[in-house]
């Protein structure tokens, strides 16, 4: 499995000067479906127009129906950069407990029909 998972993973970093300011990714669930994952600095700001392009452009070019991305329910700008994406609202009620330190999240996808 951990072959499959590199073989068919993607993952982007964000460098400004010598400093990685992003990271992000796609992982494949099975055939159809994936999940986006993203860590962002809070230095990010400058390059976040860039980001967004770049990772709005590997969304589209995605080979799958459904991507899906958790965001914890109080990172509002976690929640606006999925629907910046194209990334839907699935649990108005956040998910208790999801993470292991106990935090809430909200599951968000991005489906073509």
């Amino acid at each position: 499995m951990t072959e499959e998972l590199v073989e068919n993973s993607l993952a982007l970093s964000c460098w400004i000067d010598d400093q990685c300011v992003g990271a992000g990714g796609l992982r494949p669930i099975w055939h159809g479906r994936a999940a986006a994952w993203a860590l962002l600095s809070r230095n990010a700001g400058p390059a976040m127009l860039a980001i967004t392009r770049k990772l709005s452009f590997v969304l589209a070019t995605m080979p799958a129906n459904r991507i899906e991305m958790t965001v914890r329910a109080n990172f509002l700008p976690g929640c606006r950069l999925a629907a910046f994406l194209g990334f839907r609202l699935e649990t108005p009620v956040p998910m208790r407990f999801f993470f292991p330190d106990g935090e809430d999240a909200f599951l968000f996808a991005r489906v073509r029909p």
